[in-house]
């Protein structure tokens, strides 16, 4: 049921919020008036064809959105369900935008979505009838929801109920289809993922060690230079025999400063500050001295570095653009191998379980049936009542509906998201 109706920038209107109340709701005015116009901008809502033309004056787009109780519409809930769509709070709110150039902007519940899917949307929600347009009184499938509207709530929670187990049924038929239908694949498939698995183990990568690694055969590939840096540096600051180095030069200074420290105070702060410069520089020359002794160049390691970090990659490019990645697909693969490996246990409470919902599935389907051939009855004399009123004495109306079946094997493909009732009104 379509609730509210938003409409900004559509020809004349510039801006626009209509309530819907239950029931029949009339517009009325006199030719001119824009009643046209507001089924046009409902069109829109429901994935009609694009009229550029409707976009007004005051701006450059238009837009329409339509707030819907969805109810019990099982068509309407099977259409969320594939798109994705909550139907938690039995709301579907369809907007759509268009331009005077440019696609359309279609969006459901929020969502962003196809013209296609808001077309499928609109189509279980909104009919418009003129010159035998939309006439879905004589589709079958939307004759269910109508017979669902007109049951009440106890119908319409009977359809929830159904549509809620069927969900959960059909999650449970496709775990056990794509994880466990056939034996011979579930046995490949362990094999495989033994081999992803194995390979991943024996490899043992860990997190930071690619960065480690490439630090390493970045220093082993320029182990020469580093060398010659590191020699020379120290030669500067402390190892230069001549008395040239920069530790022979404070050391120098600072013994002239100590023979007139007495004489100022500034020049006492500035044989301390000599002295400590001395010192840090003795430091930095010792570590140098120690990097140098430590470094050298082992060509095996660079050959042995290359080789780790090439496993590495081929595992990136296998399992995921980095190690964690790579360490996050190991533990899925183990999650997935163990659940197979297992499946026997597995499928046997699966099975188990799904035994039980095609069980309540058939009971709340049953009830289904009961409450629609009850509002089926009542519908159909309301019908012939109002026929009768209209002139229409001889006028009949009935309203077919299937037989239901006897157990639950029997019901097992028929049963869909809105029970396994078929309706036809004749």
């Amino acid at each position: 049921m379509l609730l509210r109706l938003s409409i900004h920038n559509i020809a004349l209107i510039e801006s626009m919020e209509l309530e819907f109340g239950g029931g029949l709701n009339v517009l009325s005015g006199e030719t001119g008036a824009g009643k046209s116009i507001i089924v046009d901008a409902l069109g829109l809502v429901r994935g009609d064809k694009t009229q550029r033309m409707l976009v007004g004056l005051y701006g450059d787009s238009a837009r329409v959105e339509g707030v819907f109780d969805v109810g019990a519409n099982a068509a309407a809930l099977a259409a969320m369900s594939e798109y994705g769509l909550d139907d938690s709070e039995g709301l579907l709110i369809l907007s759509r935008e268009i331009g005077k150039s440019g696609p359309s902007i279609c969006k459901a519940n929020a969502q962003t979505v196809t013209l296609a899917a808001l077309r499928r949307l609109g189509d279980a929600l909104v009919d418009i009838h003129g010159q035998h347009e939309h006439q879905s009184l004589f589709d079958s499938r939307t004759q269910m929801p109508m017979l669902d509207r007109f049951g009440g709530r106890e119908t319409l929670e009977a359809v929830r109920a159904v549509a809620k187990t069927f969900r959960r049924y059909t999650e449970l038929e496709d775990r056990l289809r794509e994880k466990f239908g056939d034996e011979s694949e579930r046995e490949k498939r362990m094999d495989f993922l033994r081999f992803q698995t194995e390979e991943i183990a024996a490899a043992r990568p860990r997190p930071g060690e690619e960065e480690e690694l490439s630090a390493l055969r970045k220093r082993m590939q320029n182990a020469q230079r580093i060398t010659d840096t590191l020699t020379e540096a120290y030669d500067l600051l402390y190892g230069d025999t001549d008395g040239r180095a920069a530790t022979a030069a404070v050391d120098r200074a600072l013994s002239g400063f100590e023979q007139i420290r007495a004489l100022d105070p500034e020049y006492d702060r500035l044989a301390e500050k000599l002295r400590s410069a001395y010192y840090a520089l003795e430091e930095i020359a010792l570590d140098v001295r120690d990097l140098r002794a430590a470094f050298s160049y082992d060509p095996q390691l660079l050959e042995e570095t290359q080789t780790r970090l090439d496993r590495i990659a081929r595992l990136k490019r296998k399992y995921g653009p980095t190690v964690k990645d790579v360490l996050a697909f190991y533990e899925s693969a183990m999650k997935e191998l163990e659940e197979l490996e297992n499946s026997a246990e597995l499928i046997a409470r699966l099975e188990s379980e799904r035994a039980g919902l095609a069980e309540t599935l058939f009971t709340q389907c049953t009830a289904l049936h009961r409450a629609r051939a009850a509002a089926a009855g009542r519908l159909a004399e309301q019908v012939r009542a109002q026929l009768k009123d209209l002139g229409l004495d001889k006028a009949r109306f009935e309203i077919a509906l299937s037989s239901p079946p006897a157990s639950p094997g029997e019901a097992r493909g028929r049963i869909g998201l809105g029970g396994f009732d078929k309706i036809e009104f004749l």
